[in-house]
């Protein structure tokens, strides 16, 4: 159908039993798409059942208050050497979805690779869930995300073989694996780890290891810096995106707890958003944890004190696009070394710079950048900022 609408109390597709065999079931979504119910079975004993969407399918799924509890590829199935498998692949639909409790995978059977059970969520999809529970009993649970956003308090793994393959989009969770079982959290692909607002806190339970091309991206508010717990060690690089919000005003020299873990290997290749008014926050490195500490505007070398060295970071990669910040003079974290972090460097020099700061040699000094260099030196030194 080109439209649909369905509105049931549940929704059954695809269940075998001594009495009934049905090898195969499935539905394919059509153009525009409403599903409400409180509960959706996909495959229940030895039967293949999906739900699928095409190119240009769009489904919403639940609604805020009428959340879509679904359970995929469950049952006892004994004794059997065939397998099958059930799925819920919106892979390639813009979904919106609201849901409450999800399991995949769940059952048992005398051949461990008998029941798989697959969710997938791809680009341009919006999922809110309460949790999402993989492989229970010795069940296979694969659970995929290629785009979009998988807002979620919790994902949890039973005793059978459990799958997070995440390649892209972002996940925002509260609790990864439990008490119980451990569940590694890969973000290698062009994955965005998010943070829940509410609690302020996400913890993984097991390692975390995150890729060049992967982001954590991480708030800070009034009160405080969001934080991630990690049991096991978190290996780290890719990029660091601080986003902070108006009512966060750090002093110099406070520090925030950001990861705390068993163990940390790596940096973060980049960190974006690091300024904050006056300051900046800028990761310290130890071997259980990362904090983020506040240095004054304009301090490139973290001395403590905005001065001609400052100034010499700003000069050498003047004109330059780089994702090394402060390090490399870039004092607004804009990726590009320019008069406005001489501005910012001015507004918040501490110390008189050395004599050779007038004559610092600049890249390429065209009568252009000269220019420029007079204006802005000549603006700091009316203001009384520094004497050269």
């Amino acid at each position: 159908a080109r439209d649909s609408l369905i509105d049931v109390p549940e929704m059954h597709i695809g269940k075998s039993s001594r009495d009934l065999f049905t090898p195969q079931a499935s539905i394919t979504l059509g153009r525009r798409n409403t599903i409400r119910t409180d509960r959706i079975v996909l495959g229940v004993g030895t039967i293949n059942a999906t739900i699928q969407g095409r190119a240009d399918s769009e489904l919403q799924l639940g609604e805020p208050n009428r959340r879509v509890d679904v359970a995929i590829a469950s049952g006892e199935l004994g004794a059997t050497t065939r397998k099958f498998t059930s799925a819920l692949d919106l892979s390639r639909t813009a979904t919106t979805a609201w849901l409450g409790d999800v399991s995949v995978g769940d059952g048992h059977a005398d051949n461990p690779l008998a029941l798989t059970g697959r969710l997938a969520f791809g680009p341009n999809s919006h999922i809110e869930a309460r949790s999402i529970t993989l492989a229970q009993g010795n069940a296979t649970g694969i659970l995929e995300l290629s785009g979009g956003e998988l807002l979620v308090e919790r994902i949890a793994r039973g005793a059978g073989a459990a799958q997070f393959k995440w390649t892209g989009g972002t996940l925002e969770v509260g609790e990864f694996g439990d008490d119980d079982f451990a569940f590694d959290l890969a973000n290698l692909g062009q994955g965005i780890l998010g943070i829940p607002d509410v609690s302020g806190l996400a913890t993984i339970h097991g390692d975390y290891s995150q890729g060049p091309q992967a982001t954590l991206e991480v708030h800070g508010r009034a009160a405080g810096v969001e934080q991630v717990s990690v049991t096991g060690n978190a290996t780290l690089s890719g990029t660091l995106k601080l986003r902070l919000e108006p009512g966060f005003h750090p002093v110099v020299g406070e520090t925030f707890l950001l990861v705390a873990a068993a163990g940390v290997g790596g940096t973060f290749d980049r960190v974006t958003g690091f300024l904050a008014g006056d300051t900046f926050l800028h990761p310290l490195y130890s071997a259980s944890s990362i904090e983020l500490r506040a240095y004054r505007a304009g301090d490139g070398n973290l001395d403590g004190a905005v001065d001609g060295a400052d100034y010499t970071r700003w000069s050498d990669h003047y004109l330059t696009t780089t994702h090394q910040g402060v390090a490399a003079g870039d004092y607004n974290g804009d990726g590009l070394v320019d008069g406005a972090d001489y501005t910012l460097w001015a507004d918040h020099f501490t110390a008189a710079p050395s004599l050779t700061l007038a004559t610092h040699a600049v890249p390429e000094p065209s009568s252009r950048l000269l220019a420029l260099l007079g204006i802005v030196l000549g603006a700091a030194v009316s203001r009384g900022r520094a004497q050269f």
